[in-house]
């Protein structure tokens, strides 16, 4: 009991010790304190996060019975499954292709997978104006503030990215030495920072141009670009016309540019090639600038961003109005006025809660691209087996002839599982706690309205909107094949929801851990969600065309 009392003396809690990241922190003190930071307030703040990390309440709705009392961080329990996810990326090692094209892909994919974490599971944490309002006022300065958030989410977001390329790296040791192998960890830690640093500069500028409603529509608006560049990214190798995915031609090409992720496994294939051409020496020094200009630019402008970042906190702006369409959908959707109720109080949330839209906006656009560019690749092998080109008139006529463009109303199919696996949770998690209170409260009918809200809000009106272009590309006889979209992207989405909301909507906190734990979670519902909805849409289509036919 004594020691409790001693002055000038930390004393950890039993059930929590200091985290390794913190303690390595320690050692690079010098590089903070040579940039402008207060070091012994940016290593409070991380550890008292990190320390929150470990106790946050999981369900506000429940009566605080679901503290993590064990003391331990529950991402980190969950690394296991961006390992079990790595282990398929290890598979590229191992294909019969020149090692700049093996590792070329491996950070494609990596850099893919960062990316959508990033802005599905942290982009609350990057966009957070409550830490300036908490903080400011104790004398913390804006560019200690900033950085500090910056090495908080680079700690779960470094630790997700090596979780995926983690079974890579070893194999890249085993298969290549363990020099290559080195090389590669090093070059995984540039492009997981690298990536990071271009995520916060894209928000600042976003944040320093914009102000109000339009600030957080642009945001939005950010996030759809970001992931349909990142899904662009991934695909434009796919389209080159290069014999078993060579990337190393004997000139620069133009998609280089592009697709700057390629850049950083120059310097590993330097390790493994018997000389060095003209093409890894000049990626190998883009991928080092790249990296140098991207840090140089986020320590010049870090404490702005913390300034700009107030401006979500303020209420200027256009208040969302009832529109037609929402008027409507109660009518249709909601049937006694208790269910009209629940069915507004989960429109409003999901319209107000910008963490929701930040995290489930981008996946609606990242859904039709990707709809898009697997109808576009398959079709243009089948096309050029017949010597027809994908671009030509015959081209056209031949998409439509066999209903291609009708694939366009699976577009929703992403989205509707994201927001799946999103509808437990939000930042006023309490909401519930209250609406429990009132009288004969009925939580299957909120469920429910939460679920109709959701299918009349997002599902019902981008695919009556990818219909009324589908409609103009298809003939009559595939006008089936307009409904089967829908109905198969409110199927999976109904699937989805009844795993992963266990109780209520709208019921839990987000959290680095349960965030974690969901990004990899929907990367597996993900993969067996699209070959699923290729086997129905399949399906759909053999039996449309079939009863067409005959």
């Amino acid at each position: 009991m004594r020691q409790l009392f001693q002055r000038n003396k930390v004393i950890e809690p039993k059930a929590y010790k200091l985290p390794v990241f913190v303690k390595v922190l320690d050692r690079f003190q010098s590089i903070f304190t040579n940039n402008g930071v207060n070091y012994p307030e940016l290593r409070l703040i991380i550890k008292t996060k990190l320390l929150m990390d470990t106790r946050i309440d999981s369900n506000r709705g429940d009566g605080f019975n679901n503290k993590q009392k064990d003391g331990r961080n529950k991402y980190l329990q969950s690394i296991w499954l961006n390992l079990f996810m790595g282990l398929f990326m290890t598979v590229l090692l191992f294909m019969p292709v020149p090692a700049f094209s093996r590792y070329g892909l491996i950070f494609l994919a990596g850099f893919f997978m960062l990316l959508m974490s990033l802005l599905q599971s942290f982009s609350g944490l990057l966009l957070n104006p409550k830490d300036r309002e908490i903080m400011g006022t104790r004398g913390v300065d804006d560019r200690t503030l900033n950085i500090s958030r910056f090495t908080y989410i680079s700690y779960y977001v470094l630790l997700t990215f090596f979780s995926l390329l983690g079974p890579a790296i070893i194999a890249s040791i085993i298969n290549d030495g363990p020099l290559t192998g080195l090389v590669f960890l090093v070059m995984a830690l540039l492009i997981g920072l690298t990536t990071l640093f271009m995520a916060m500069l894209l928000y600042l500028v976003i944040l320093k141009t914009f102000s109000g409603e339009r600030l957080k529509n642009m945001l939005n608006s950010l996030q759809i670009f970001m992931v349909i560049l990142t899904v662009a990214i991934f695909y434009i190798p796919q389209f080159m016309n290069y014999d078993k995915l060579d990337f190393l031609p004997n000139t620069f090409q133009w998609f280089y540019t592009f697709t700057f992720p390629v850049w950083f496994a120059a310097p590993v294939t330097l390790m493994t090639f018997n000389g060095a051409t003209v093409n890894l020496i000049v990626l190998t020094v883009l991928s080092f600038v790249l990296t140098w200009v991207m840090f140089i630019l986020y320590r010049n402008n870090s404490g702005k961003f913390e300034l700009y970042l107030a401006k979500l906190s303020s209420n200027e702006g256009s208040v969302n109005k009832n529109g037609w369409w929402f008027k409507l959908a109660t009518k249709l959707a909601a049937k006694s006025p208790k269910e009209r109720t629940y069915f507004k109080l989960a429109w409003r949330i999901m319209q107000n809660e910008r963490e929701f839209k930040l995290k489930t906006y981008p996946m609606f656009g990242m859904g039709f691209l990707i709809i898009a560019i697997m109808v576009v690749s398959s079709t243009r092998s089948i096309m050029e087996s017949m010597k027809i080109s994908l671009f030509s008139a015959a081209g056209f006529d031949f998409m439509q002839d066999y209903g291609i463009f009708s694939f366009l109303s699976f577009s929703t199919i992403f989205g509707a599982q994201m927001i799946g696996i999103m509808l437990d949770q939000s930042t006023q998690a309490n909401g519930f706690t209250i609406l429990n209170a009132i009288p004969n409260s009925d939580t299957n009918l909120y469920r429910r309205a939460t679920l109709k809200a959701v299918i009349m809000r997002f599902i019902l009106p981008i695919s009556l909107m990818s219909d009324a272009v589908a409609i103009f590309l298809v003939k009559p006889k595939y006008y089936l094949m307009l409904l089967a979209g829908p109905a198969l992207s409110i199927l999976l989405f109904l699937c989805v929801a009844s795993i992963f909301m266990r109780k209520v909507p709208f019921n839990e906190l987000p959290t680095p851990s349960k965030g974690s734990v969901n990004s990899a979670k929907g990367a597996i519902a993900t993969v067996l969600m699209i070959w699923l909805a290729m086997a129905l849409a399949a399906g759909a289509y053999f039996w449309v065309w079939g009863a067409s036919s005959s």
